[in-house]
């Protein structure tokens, strides 16, 4: 019976006669197909070769696999087995659905009634205990074929489910697997794109009017600031710019602010006189700890103490309350103590410069402290992060109450990090994980997903429900908790 080869890493110039040459005194050529570029006729620098047995094929690849280099090449002499031909010769059978209590010998008194076992190898987990599978390999492809129509699907004393018998998934198997898996990631991926664009239209009206919001009362809060503070706005504060909740102050030019203009919303007193009134008004005492106030700006009242003189009041103490949408207090300077409680949606706290303490209180950002060098707690939105740049961290396993997820019918190659990439997409991911059987190593079917927020996790929840993969619905709702989804799962 013919046996075809696959020759590779040949020189593009051989012809059949030269490939036939090295076979010579190893085994005898049947026939030598050339494989070319189907537009331009080109060798490509391999071709097939078919031998009278197998025999003569083993000793071919033994004696001439990776056995040289020719110049002008970049790796040695391949010969191996054509795929086609793998797929004929395949021996190789997984068993699974053993029982435990099977040793080889009583896996060989079961398949040798079928042909002769070359191989036995039973699958253990660490502390050496059978998992109930394994893989038998024959001598040749019809005793196993022959073992497959006879023991899948038999009855073993000792195992709860029926005998699994198939052949082993060879290399290509595997690819088309994969192949298979990424063609499915991809079709969902487009079916979710496809969606998130429907809509988009309502996303877009509403980001819109968030800026229309926006632009009609971020600048006339900016022009309301006396001119010293025009002209270096975060003078109350160097670490202003490094607080989420004050990056929407734009950078502001020298103009002049809006002289006389009776205040929107609230009260307050406002630039109506000139840099050097301004001084003498505000800036009472002046120097590194001067004392001044100014009350008033949109939506609530301003106060500072000791940061409107010529050196910004280094250790003085200053409040700012207020902000568009909030309160705020400002205590102090690069080294003094602060508090700002306040930001554009929510209140917060700030205490310390760069070697003090501080606190962001309320906020759409959660609740904040600490300094660059401080301590500090983030407990917003379900996390917590204690420290500044050289503090401690702790990262939680699960999100907030009603932001953590149960997911069945997931596909049985499906891993953590598959589990992760498929939801992703629609939020932060906290934790994810596919729970598998312990002894067998194969997944369960229904894993955990744990957002950092709500809303991200509902919205999984409304995209992914429901949604065919590997031929069963997903079925994905939120995880039923006692608690208030704190205790890892």
């Amino acid at each position: 019976m013919s046996t075809k080869l696959f020759v590779g890493q040949i020189p593009k110039s051989f012809n059949e006669e030269e490939i036939k040459n090295l076979f010579t005194n190893i085994a005898n050529i049947e026939s030598v197909s050339l494989i070319k570029n189907k537009t331009t006729n080109e060798p490509q620098g391999c071709a097939f070769v078919s031998v009278p047995s197998r025999e003569e094929a083993d000793r071919a690849i033994e004696q001439l696999h990776n056995s040289k280099k020719f110049q002008g090449v970049l790796n040695n002499l391949q010969v191996k087995y054509a795929d086609s031909e793998q797929e004929k010769l395949a021996s190789k059978l997984f068993v699974g659905m053993l029982p435990r209590s099977y040793e080889e010998e009583q896996i060989r008194e079961l398949f040798e009634p079928h042909g002769v076992v070359e191989d036995i190898c039973i699958l253990r987990g660490p502390n050496s205990e059978s998992k109930g599978c394994g893989f038998i390999k024959f001598d040749n492809r019809e005793s196993a074929l022959s073992a497959i129509a006879t023991l899948n699907g038999m009855k073993l004393d000792g195992s709860p489910n029926p005998l699994v018998v198939k052949f082993a998934d060879t290399e290509k198997d595997k690819k088309k697997k994969q192949k298979q898996q990424q063609i499915q990631i991809q079709m969902q991926q487009r079916q979710q794109q496809q969606q998130q664009q429907q809509q988009q239209p309502s996303h877009q009206q509403q980001q819109s009017h968030q800026q229309s919001f926006q632009s009609q009362y971020q600048q006339p809060v900016v022009n309301q600031f006396p001119p010293k503070m025009n002209q270096q706005p975060f003078i109350v504060n160097p670490y202003f710019g490094q607080m989420p909740n004050f990056n929407f102050i734009p950078s502001i030019d020298s103009s002049p602010s809006l002289l006389g203009t009776p205040p929107i919303i609230g009260d307050g007193i406002y630039d109506i006189y000139s840099n050097s009134q301004f001084d003498n008004k505000y800036n009472n005492n002046g120097g590194m700890g001067g004392n001044g106030g100014n009350n008033g700006n949109m939506y609530g009242r301003n106060f500072n103490n000791g940061n409107n003189g010529p050196m910004g009041g280094m250790n003085g103490n200053g409040m700012n309350n207020g902000g568009p949408m909030g309160n705020g207090m400002n205590n102090g300077g690069p080294m003094g103590n602060g508090m700002n409680n306040g930001g554009p949606m929510g209140n917060g706290m700030n205490n310390g410069g760069p070697m003090g303490n501080g606190m962001n209180g309320n906020g759409m950002n959660g609740n904040g402290m600490g300094g660059p060098m401080g301590n500090g707690m983030n407990n917003g939105m379900g996390g917590m992060n204690q420290g500044g740049p050289m503090g401690n961290k702790k990262n939680q396993s699960v999100g907030p109450q009603g932001s953590n997820l149960f997911v069945y019918n997931i596909p049985n190659y499906f891993s953590d990090n598959d589990l992760l990439g498929l939801f992703q997409q629609y939020g932060i991911v906290v934790s994810a994980k596919v729970y598998v059987d312990k002894n067998t190593g194969v997944s369960k079917g229904f894993g955990f997903v744990s957002y950092d927020n709500p809303a991200s996790a509902n919205l999984a929840i409304s995209n992914l429900h429901g949604q065919m993969m590997a031929g069963k619905k997903l079925k994905v709702s939120l995880k039923q908790t006692s608690g208030q989804g704190s205790q890892p799962y």
